[in-house]
C-alpha cells in the first residue's frame, strides 16, 4: 500500500471543503472560497495543524479536519463575524495603519522593517493570518492599536524573531538540514520566558505559560533557518531585565486580545 502523503495545498482544499459544510449545517449564508479560506488560516493554530509538518495519515487528518464538523455554533459564528471584519475595506486600511506604526517603531529602535518583513511582523504582533487585521469599533480602539510608544526593545525583538521572513527564501524543505517546527519553536520562547522568570524570582504561573504559548502559537510566521538563529533569538530573552520581561509577556498577551477584537 503507497504511503501516505498530503501537502499543504490538499490539506487546505480540505480544510475549505470542511468549513463550507458546517457554514450549510448552521444554516449560514453560503461561504465563498476565499472566506472559508481565510477561516481555514484562522482555525489552523489552534487545530494545531503546521504547515511544515503535515499529518502523516489519512486517520490523522479526518481527526484534525473533524475540529471542524464538531465545532459549536456560537465559535463558528463569533470566527465568521471575525472574518467579515477581516476582509471590510477598514481592515484594510487598518492594515496599513499598523504597517505604518510597527516601521516607524522600527526605525525609532534602530531596528527598520522592510516592506517584506511588516506583515509577517503584524501577524505575530496580533497572532492573526498574515495580512489580516481585526479593525477597532472605535476610534478610542484604534488610537490605543496604533500606540506603540511603550512597546520595549525586547518585544519588538521577539515579535520580529516571530515574523515572517518574507518571500523569495525558498521553501523550508528545501533547506539545509536544520529544522523547527512553529510548535517547537513557541515551546521554547515560552521556556526561555518561564525560565527568566524564575531566576528573576517571579515565576510564571501555568495559566500566564498557557496563554503566552496560545498567543504566540496562532500567529502565521515563518521560521528560523538555522539553530544560531534560535539560539541568538532565545538569549535576549535569558538577558532581559525584570521590568523589560514583564512589559514583553504582557504585550504579547495584550495585543493577541487586540488583535482578536477581543479589546472592545
Amino acid at each position: 500500500m503507497a504511503a501516505f502523503s498530503i501537502t499543504a495545498e490538499e490539506l487546505m482544499a480540505q480544510t475549505i471543503a470542511a468549513v463550507k459544510a458546517k457554514g450549510i449545517e448552521l444554516d449560514q449564508p453560503p461561504l465563498a472560497d476565499e472566506d472559508a479560506a481565510l477561516i481555514g488560516k484562522y482555525l489552523w493554530p489552534m487545530m494545531e495543524i503546521d504547515p511544515n509538518n503535515l499529518p502523516t495519515s489519512q486517520a490523522e487528518t479526518e481527526k484534525k479536519l473533524g475540529q471542524i464538523k464538531d465545532m459549536p455554533k456560537d465559535e463558528f459564528v463569533s470566527i465568521l463575524e471575525m472574518i467579515k471584519k477581516m476582509t471590510s475595506p477598514a481592515a484594510e486600511e487598518m492594515m496599513a495603519q499598523i504597517i505604518a506604526a510597527v516601521k516607524a517603531k522600527g526605525i525609532e529602535l534602530g531596528q527598520p522593517l522592510s516592506d517584506e518583513d511588516a506583515p509577517g511582523f503584524v501577524a505575530a504582533m496580533t497572532s492573526l493570518p498574515l495580512g489580516c487585521c481585526v479593525p477597532p469599533e472605535s476610534q478610542a480602539g484604534i488610537d490605543e492599536m496604533l500606540d506603540l510608544r511603550d512597546m520595549p526593545k525586547e518585544a519588538f525583538d521577539t515579535f520580529k524573531m516571530m515574523a515572517s521572513k518574507g518571500a523569495g527564501k525558498g521553501d523550508n524543505r528545501q533547506r539545509k538540514a536544520f529544522s523547527i517546527t512553529a510548535e517547537e519553536l513557541v515551546d521554547q520562547t515560552v521556556a526561555a520566558f518561564r525560565a527568566r522568570a524564575a531566576e528573576l524570582g517571579q515565576p510564571l504561573s501555568d495559566e500566564d505559560a498557557a496563554s503566552l504559548s496560545s498567543s504566540m502559537g496562532q500567529a502565521s510566521v515563518d521560521l528560523p533557518e538555522s539553530q544560531a538563529e534560535v539560539d541568538g533569538k532565545l538569549g535576549q530573552i535569558k538577558e532581559m531585565p525584570k521590568e523589560a520581561l514583564d512589559q514583553t509577556i504582557e504585550m504579547i498577551k495584550m495585543m493577541a486580545v487586540k488583535g482578536a477584537g477581543k479589546g472592545e
